[in-house]
């Protein structure tokens, strides 16, 4: 009888922590099938910035390995070539997410105005930013004088402004 029960037990475990490797993955890989204000979506994007992060991370890592004579060249060049698409395209994929969600916000936006009187709508907030800081003009994120690129984007700091 105890024998008997053992097995039970053992065949639920394993029944248990084996069921997260059978479960299907929600959305079935087409990000723009997500409602863009769905807890899938947030988790989507959270889930390719991840992987952006892993990537490049990765790639740093295989700058370091080859530099200090760790990699041949030919393996350097495909592992970076593999590394470096596997990161364009994820990055086209958190473009498309942020693409969508802005048109998701622009289009409510619209609607509220809309729905508000024109009276009680307030005027537009004009923001000035303060002289002396430098912007990314990709952006618009303020940037630190003795940096080279922005700290948000990646954009060449030449290309900063002076606000």
């Amino acid at each position: 009888m105890s024998t008997l029960f053992t097995i039970l037990i053992a065949v639920a475990a394993g029944g248990l922590i084996g069921l997260p490797f059978f479960r299907k993955e929600s959305g079935g890989g087409n990000i723009l099938a997500v409602a863009p204000t769905g807890r899938s979506a947030a988790e989507r994007r959270r889930n390719l910035r991840e992987e952006k992060a892993g990537f490049v991370l990765a790639l740093r890592e295989l700058d370091f390995d080859y530099e200090t004579g760790k990699l041949s060249a030919n393996d350097y060049k495909a592992l970076r070539q593999k590394y470096e698409s596997k990161t364009i395209e994820t990055m086209r994929e958190l473009d498309l997410l942020d693409d969508e969600w802005k048109r998701f916000l622009e289009t409510v936006d619209g609607q509220l105005k809309n729905r508000i009187p024109q009276t009680v709508r307030p005027k537009p907030a004009t923001q000035k930013k303060p002289s002396g800081k430098m912007f990314c003009s990709k952006c618009g994120k303020s940037v630190v004088a003795q940096d080279r690129f922005c700290g948000w984007c990646g954009h060449p700091r030449e290309a900063a402004a002076n606000g």
